[in-house]
Parts: structure tokens; sequence; C-alpha cells
């Protein structure tokens, strides 16, 4: 049977279909699934999902540390038996935030000729920037003083009172001293005791506890290494200015005879506590001359 050509009496109308297409549309139904309806229940059962092979056993997170940060600051300085095996745990403290928040944790230098061991205060600008105790300005006034009783950065071992800048120069807190402490007596401890092993020349004398001791001086500058220090040591305060004297007892016969200075940078700001630090320095100049292998010579 042939098919009527459009338009012809017997030809199907096909506007009312077009007309529900456009309604479809209108409605949104305007996405064709499927060419034909499929039965659902003739199509086999449905596939199970199968689900994703195991991950990895996730590591058990580390305990957390114990104590205060005091006390591990103890353990950690404690467990160190050289100048370079604390200077490893200090840059691992990073649990603590000033070590968090600085650039470097500022190294003990050890002179070749050390004799002499010099403490300053928080590491500044300088200091956090290059990883070196004195750097900058402050070590500018300390060559000076140095150099006003003969003595160079090689006769010395220096160090910062406080390793790491606290963020904005701002002062230390309660805590970050109480912290700090243990890595400065440490780090007293440590240099004293390489510089009788590398057979510098340092002064006998009696040292603490009634015993014979070698004395090794150290010179600190400024008030923080007095107070990271004070808890434990023996103080004998005096006038503004002036020297303060105390011992520090480094184990295996050895006294850190320690003496306490204004800081150069003060110095430069008040003229007249230089007259009581000369005074300090000349007294520590005649310690070091009274060494058992004589007077320094480099003048």
């Amino acid at each position: 049977m042939r098919n009527s050509p459009p338009g012809s009496p017997t030809a199907p109308d096909a506007r009312p279909a077009l007309a529900w297409l456009r309604l479809l549309v209108e409605w949104g139904a305007d996405e064709a699934l499927a060419e034909s309806a499929i039965d659902r229940r003739l199509s086999g059962p449905a596939a199970r999902s199968v689900p994703p092979p195991p991950g990895p056993i996730p590591t058990a997170l580390p305990a957390p540390a114990l104590g205060t940060p005091a006390q591990r600051a103890e353990a950690a300085a404690a467990s160190c038996h050289d100048l370079d095996a604390l200077q490893r745990a200090m840059e691992g403290f990073d649990d603590f935030g000033l070590r968090q928040a600085a650039s470097h944790t500022v190294r003990v230098s050890l002179g070749t000729r050390a004799r002499l061991i010099v403490v300053g205060e928080t590491a500044d600008e300088d200091e956090d920037r290059s990883g070196e105790p004195f750097a900058g300005r402050a070590g500018t006034g300390l060559d000076r003083m140095l150099g006003a009783i003969g003595l160079s950065r090689d006769d010395c071992a220096l160090m910062a009172g406080i390793a790491w800048r606290p963020p904005g120069g701002r002062p230390p807190a309660g805590v970050e001293l109480a912290t700090c402490a243990p890595f400065l007596r440490r780090r007293l401890v440590l240099a004293a005791r390489q510089i009788v092993a590398r057979g510098g020349p340092v002064a006998a004398g009696h040292g603490t506890g009634g015993t014979d001791a070698v004395r090794v001086p150290a010179l600190l500058l400024g008030k923080l290494p007095l107070r990271l220090l004070l808890a434990d040591a023996d103080v004998a305060s005096g006038p503004r200015g002036a020297a303060r004297r105390l011992d520090i007892d480094a184990g295996d016969g050895v006294t850190v005879d320690a003496t306490a200075l204004t800081h150069p940078s003060m110095l430069a700001a008040q003229p007249r506590l230089r007259r009581p630090a000369w005074h300090g320095l000349l007294a520590l100049r005649a310690r070091l001359d009274s060494a058992p292998d004589g007077p320094i010579t480099n003048l």
C-alpha cells in the first residue's frame, strides 16, 4: 500500500503529536532516555557493587609529649654529652614555640684558643638570620669589650643566652625562660668541659662543694643569663653595674666561674655604668692571667 502524499485528504495529521512534544519540552521533559521502554521485570538480578580494596592501615599517631616544656628541655639537654649533640637536640626541639618561629638555632662558636666562655642575651635579628652568636651590632660591642683586655673571639666560646629569637623581638615569656634555662646551663657545662679537654689554660682553685676543681671563667653579659641561671646558682650581688659572681658545677672536677657584667649595648647608652664594668673586666683578666699556663700573651 502506497503512503499518501502529505496534504492529501487521507494523510495523518502530525500537528497533535507536535503539540504534545512541544508541551513536554515546556514541562522540562526534553531528554530521550531510550528508544523503547524497558521492562525491569524481565532483566536479571541487579549486579552487586564491589567494595573497594582495603587501603593501607593508618599509622598510629605518636603519643603526645609528656611533662612541661621545661621538663622535656631538661631531659633533652641531660641526654647530650657534647656541644654538637646538644645543638642537634635543640634544633629538633620542634614542639616549642620559639624554636618553631626562629630562623636558626644560634650555635656555640668555640675559638681555637678558647679559655673564656661568653654568654649573651636573647638572640637578636642578626643572630637569628645568621645562626652565629654575637653577629651584627652586638658583636661589634663585644669585640671592643674583649679588645680592651687584650682578647679576641678566638679566645672565647661564644653563645646566646636564648638561642632562638622571639617573634618580633619581644621579651621571652616566663615559660620560655624556664624552658631555655636547661639548654643554657648544659651549654655552659659542655663548653667548660671541652675547653679543659682541649688543654685550654684555666685557673685551678677551690670549687663547689668543698672540693678542688678546675675553674673555667665565663662572662655573662646582661640580665638575661642571670635570670636563666639564678634558680640554682649562688650569686653575690653588688651595686648596679658592678660585676657579680656565681659558680656553676660542671661535674668531673670542673667549675664554671662566671662573672655577670652589663651588656655592651647598655654601656653605650649609659656611660655611668662603664667604670664598674671596666673594673669587672680587669678582674676577669687577672683571673685569666693567674691560670696555670701563665698570662695571656696576645696583648
